[in-house]
């Protein structure tokens, strides 16, 4: 799994990990039965499953569910401003800072 890379991860990049890893695997034997290497990324809609993922991700534009209403509403998208102990700062796409109890977070991911 190919992490993350400025600018995103790229088929390119995974084809070429794919390809260096592979001639690496045959030299070392690794594995001696048959095997198929695979070499991916989490997408640009990678989820954002753990507080440290929204983090790592400030600065950045996610959509999130929350599991109870907030203002009559469970969903919202807007940028990842801070995190704060168990809590996610956002601010929404109206300038509105949301501030999210990350317990109360049922999915997110980037967007």
């Amino acid at each position: 799994m190919i992490d993350t890379k400025d600018g995103g991860v790229t088929v390119e990049d995974c084809s070429k990990v794919s390809r260096v890893v592979s001639a690496i695997m045959d030299v070392e034997d690794f594995i001696s039965e048959h095997y198929n290497l695979e070499v991916s990324s989490p997408g640009v809609n990678r989820p954002l499953t753990r507080l440290k993922d929204f983090a790592r991700f400030e600065n950045k534009k996610i959509q999130l569910k929350l599991k109870d209403l907030h203002e009559g509403s469970r969903n919202f998208k807007g940028t990842i401003v801070k995190t704060e102990g168990n809590n996610i700062v956002m601010l929404l796409e109206g300038n509105n800072n949301l501030e999210v109890d990350f317990e109360n977070i049922d999915s997110a991911h980037l967007i």
